[in-house]
């Protein structure tokens, strides 16, 4: 048999979007690093989690008050990456 990165990548994003939800309901720094670097994971398993990006987006205009300093934490992870 092979292993394949398909379900960690899956596990990293599900849970990744989990604490983008969180932190844009809370708007805490530690949750937005936290979907940050799983996300960077979750692309170092496997670049398709790359796709997660329009819906980062979506739930983020969805969500409103689109201005949030916090939210520069989110890009750490993935910059580093």
């Amino acid at each position: 048999t092979h292993l394949f990165p398909d379900v960690p990548v899956g596990v990293l994003s599900a849970f990744s979007l989990y604490c983008w939800l969180t932190a844009l309901r809370t708007d805490r720094a530690g949750w937005y690093a936290a979907a940050g670097g799983l996300f960077a994971a979750g692309y170092l398993c496997r670049e398709t989690v790359l796709l997660d990006g329009p819906v980062y987006l979506a739930l983020w205009a969805w969500a409103g008050k689109l201005w949030r300093p916090r939210l520069a934490w989110v890009a750490a992870a993935p910059a580093l990456a």
